[in-house]
């Protein structure tokens, strides 16, 4: 039956490592990395959320590459949803081969692939540079007559003119495709850098972020993007075939990765205006002078989240959200905003430094510090020149010492993976009994799942809450909801979804599949079906059958509710409704362990089973009453000529008929109306009466004649046929057998 599935792959985004060129040993370039750097990816769904614990497969399609020792590698996706690999060229040379050697990397997760190209450059030989064997790295002509050496510039948030780099090979090599080409900043950063003057290519389609990859011809074109902070003592380099230190992320361009984040994957950190080492890359030119004009800024004011509360130690329920515009009133993207705080330990920030996105917008979240009294101002501040300011403020409400933390609902539930959990998480907060509003309670999770928010704050009647969403795995799910020193635990369960079809549903007696029919007991025997049950729970002995036990329905035609007999991690044993008519496919809705599913299966008229038990030596025997009513047994057996009562179910219409969940009418045997057949040493015998157990819902009893020529032994065979009202053939049920003397 259908259950909700984990997230499903819709885009891998290329992080870093794509259109590498790299010089095999033997070459004299300056210096020359035999090993390129990591590839890494990121895999997210179709609403662009990274996919933890996803797996993935790493592949060279074409070209010398290795990947850990093959040519494929399989990975399972970190939390942030990347996945990476660190390849090795394979640089072995035949000579008469070609002055390239590209080797073409695939990365896929689920359905969708992605592609990196990494190109080996072959040192100089006879083959390729004539008379001699020197060794040369000729091989390449990167032509730099494009790029603007003599500086770059352009208004900050903007875009300047594009350059072209070409990638050559020589000696009839031709144009080198699919080779990175970036500027590198003098932080190191590759990116738009809310610090100091920065430019970057606008990331071309397939490259890294902030590169562009060379074309068939061997082109590559960089449109220069500047960021958001004005000046002019810095300065660039234009680096090809290589992979940044750093890639300062606005958000955007790298999945995953919060605004004002540094992704620095290899671990090196540069200080401000050091150039990275030449071993980042293939070439690079020298220093190239950076002049970036501030842009005009006409505003920047309150958006949202002014005039929040909180107590002290809490983050505003909500973050704040400011918009610069230009003189024109226009928004204004690409601008650096710095937040700050008054007084300045009142309060951290989750962002101190932003970037305004397409919309002119920065944000940032505030958590009030334990000591904050009073009033506290946040501001934002234009980073280009200082001279626009946002200012918002935030009040603190006192501290109250709280007198209890109860839990209000949502604790012992379970769901499978990839579903929400139906109940929200709910604590109430009190003060001196009373229930107290505006008070913030942090949730914390640990487990397979994630939570809506990482805290709430009390509503009127002192409550607050969270809703849970399992992850993509099993297991135990701890949440703890914490205030003013007090907490509460809740604990859930994340199970894998269940699948089950018509041919998991037994005779409740003698487990024949597909033998089922109306006042008989069922079994659906399905691995897991209900895998927070520890081992069995059965309904009261007394009373009528509940219609849910441990989480489990079963319903017939949408509506007609099934009485449960017990329930196991593996198993449902149930009573299927007296009213359902007999067809070939008839509707069950099966809901267990947070999820439920449809599924037709065929509902005879009649379905006889025989109820049996293991005896003292091991044996399974049917379960025979003697007329005495002792149970028959190897030590006890049935007689010739007497009659005995065997325990059945499925036998079919009993007349006067009986409602589901209720019992024949004391003193009014309910008979079954089918013509009954039992046979003892495969051969009929005397049947007396056939009739509805008079206590027990679902359970028929049978009186028969033991034949007075029945072998004198242990395991005499015995079965039960019946055939129905309106019917010509016989429903059988599996053999069984008696011990007879």
């Amino acid at each position: 039956m259908p259950f909700a599935s984990a997230q499903t792959p819709a885009n891998i985004a290329v992080v870093m490592g794509n259109g590498q060129l790299v010089c095999s040993a033997g070459c004299t370039a300056a210096p020359p990395p035999t090993f390129p750097g990591a590839l890494y990816a990121i895999v997210t769904d179709a609403n662009n959320n990274p996919i933890p614990s996803y797996p993935t497969t790493w592949t060279v399609v074409t070209g010398p590459a290795i990947l850990g020792g093959g040519s494929t590698l399989s990975t399972n996706t970190g939390a942030d949803g990347s996945t990476t690999v660190s390849p090795f060229l394979n640089i072995g040379f035949v000579p008469g081969g070609s002055p390239t050697l590209p080797s073409t990397i695939t990365v896929s997760a689920g359905n969708i692939t992605q592609t990196f190209t990494l190109t080996n450059a072959v040192p100089c030989t006879t083959v390729f540079c004539g008379a001699g064997n020197g060794l040369s790295v000729d091989q390449m002509f990167i032509d730099f007559s494009q790029v603007p050496l003599g500086g770059i510039s352009g208004s900050a948030g903007g875009a300047g003119a594009p350059f072209t780099v070409r990638i050559q090979a020589l000696n009839g090599g031709g144009p080198v495709p699919g080779v990175s080409v970036r500027l590198i900043n003098d932080d190191g950063s590759s990116g738009p850098s809310p610090n100091q003057p920065s430019a970057y290519c606008q990331t071309g389609a397939g490259a890294d972020p902030y590169s562009v990859l060379s074309d068939s011809t061997g082109t590559a074109t960089c449109t220069p993007r500047f960021g958001p902070v004005g000046g002019s003592t810095h300065q660039v380099i234009v680096l090809v075939g290589g992979i940044p230190a750093g890639i300062w992320s606005d958000g955007t361009s790298i999945p995953g990765y919060a605004a004002g984040t540094l992704f620095n994957p290899t671990g090196i950190v540069y200080s401000p205006n050091t150039i990275p080492p030449l071993a980042q890359g293939y070439r690079l030119t020298g220093n190239i002078n950076l002049s970036v004009k501030a842009a005009s800024i006409g505003s920047l004011t309150v958006t949202s989240g002014n005039n929040q509360s909180a107590s002290p130690g809490s983050a505003l329920p909500s973050p704040l959200v400011a918009t610069m515009k230009d003189t024109s009133g226009n928004p204004l993207a690409g601008q650096g905003v710095i937040w700050s705080v008054a007084p300045t330990t009142a309060a951290t920030l989750t962002n101190q430094t932003t970037v305004t996105s397409s919309t002119g917008q920065v944000t940032t979240g505030v958590t009030l510090s334990s000591t904050a009294s009073g009033n506290v101002t946040i501001r934002a501040t234009s980073a280009s020149d200082g001279s626009k300011v946002a200012s918002f403020t935030a009040t603190v409400i006192p501290p109250v010492t709280l007198s209890s933390l109860t839990k209000v609902s949502g604790d012992a539930q379970s769901t499978v993976v990839g579903q929400a959990f139906g109940t929200p998480l709910a604590v109430q907060v009190a003060v001196n009994g009373g229930s107290v509003a505006n008070i913030t309670v942090a949730f914390a999770v640990s487990g397979p799942a994630t939570l809506s928010a990482a805290s709430a704050v009390t509503n009127a009647n002192g409550v607050a809450q969270v809703t849970a969403t399992a992850g993509s795995t099993t297991g135990n799910v701890i949440v703890t909801a914490s205030a003013g020193g007090l907490s509460q635990i809740f604990n859930l369960v994340v199970n894998a979804p269940v699948v089950f079809s018509a041919s998991n549903f037994v005779n409740g007696a003698d487990q024949q599949k597909g033998s089922i029919s109306p006042c008989g007991l069922v079994t659906i025997a399905a691995s897991g079906i209900a895998p927070a049950v520890a081992g069995s729970v059965s309904a009261p002995l007394v009373g009528p059958l509940p219609l849910s036990l441990s989480g489990v329905t079963v319903a017939f035609n949408s509506n007609d509710y099934a009485p449960v007999v017990s329930v196991s991690a593996n198993a449902v044993t149930f009573l299927l409704p007296c009213d359902v008519t007999p067809a070939s496919a008839v509707p069950v809705t099966v809901s267990a362990s947070g999820s439920t599913g449809t599924v037709n299966v065929p509902v005879l008229a009649a379905s006889p089973g025989i109820f049996s038990t293991v005896q003292s030596d091991g044996v399974s025997r049917a379960v025979i009453v003697r007329p005495d009513g002792s149970f028959v047994s190897p030590q006890n057996p049935a007689r010739r000529g007497e009659f005995v009562t065997a325990l059945v179910t499925g036998l079919g219409p009993v007349s006067p008929s009986v409602a589901t969940n209720a019992l024949p009418i004391p003193g009014t045997p309910s008979t079954v109306t089918g013509q009954m057949i039992v046979g003892v040493n495969n051969e009929g015998t005397v049947v007396q009466s056939a009739q509805l157990s008079p206590d027990r819902q679902g359970v028929y009893s049978i009186t028969f004649q033991i034949p007075q020529d029945a072998p004198q032994a242990n395991n005499v065979v015995f079965s039960v046929g019946v055939i129905p009202p309106g019917a010509t053939a016989p429903a059988y049920s599996a053999g069984s057998q008696i011990p007879v003397q």
